[in-house]
C-alpha cells in the first residue's frame, strides 16, 4: 500500500491532487505546527492582471498546530475570495458545472482553517473522482516529529511504501524509514 502525507493547504495546486491519486492512502498532516507565510492559509490564483494572493485571515499563536488554527471572521474574506475566483474563472470550461459546490463552501461559516482546507480538497477529489482513502493525522493519535512522525503514521495504517515529492530528498531521514521496513519512493512533479 502506497501512502502519501501532506499538510492541508488552501486552494492547493494540481500536483497536490496527482499525489493523492497516485496513493492508496493519503493523510492530512494537520497535527504539525502551522507555518506562517506558508500555503496553509493563502495561495495565488491567476487573474487577467497576473497572479494575486488570496489569504484567509487567522488568529494564530506561536507553535500552534494546523488543526487548532482559528479563522478571523471579523474580516469579510469569504465574499472577497468567492468574488475574485468567480470573476476570474467564470469563463473557464466546466465552471458552471461546479460553481455551486464552491459557492456553498465560500458562503458557509468556517471557524477552523484546517476544516475549511480539507472541505475544499475533498470537494475537488469528489469532482475528480479520486477515491483514495483519506485520514487526518490528528485522528490517528500518532506521536513523533519530522521523519519519525511520518514513519509512525505509515506504521499506524500498515503501509510499507511512503511516496514523497522530490523535495523530500532534502529533509527526510531515509535510514529511519529503512529501519522500519518502509520503502520511500520519490515522484517528480508532486
Amino acid at each position: 500500500m502506497i501512502i502519501s502525507i501532506h499538510q492541508p493547504q488552501y486552494l492547493p495546486w494540481d500536483n497536490f491532487f496527482k499525489k493523492i491519486k497516485k496513493s492508496d492512502c493519503f493523510i492530512f498532516l494537520d497535527n504539525v505546527e502551522f507555518q506562517k507565510n506558508g500555503l496553509q492559509n493563502r495561495n495565488q490564483i491567476k487573474t487577467s492582471n497576473g497572479p494575486i494572493w488570496l489569504t484567509v485571515p487567522i488568529k494564530q499563536k506561536l507553535g500552534q498546530k494546523i488543526s487548532d488554527v482559528e479563522i478571523d471572521n471579523s474580516k469579510d474574506w469569504k465574499k472577497k475570495h468567492w468574488k475574485t475566483i468567480s470573476e476570474n474563472y467564470n469563463k473557464s470550461k466546466h465552471f458552471d458545472n461546479f460553481k455551486g459546490n464552491f459557492q456553498n463552501i465560500f458562503l458557509s461559516n468556517w471557524n477552523n482553517l484546517s476544516e475549511l482546507n480539507i472541505k475544499i480538497i475533498l470537494e475537488i477529489l469528489m469532482i475528480l473522482n479520486i477515491k483514495t482513502k483519506i485520514y487526518k493525522a490528528s485522528d490517528l493519535k500518532v506521536k513523533g516529529k519530522s521523519t519519525e512522525l511520518l514513519v509512525n503514521l505509515c506504521k499506524k495504517i500498515n503501509s510499507k511504501t511512503y511516496m514523497s515529492g522530490e523535495g523530500g530528498k532534502n529533509y527526510l531521514e531515509l535510514e529511519k524509514f529503512k529501519e522500519a521496513g518502509i520503502r520511500v519512493i520519490f515522484e517528480k512533479n508532486i
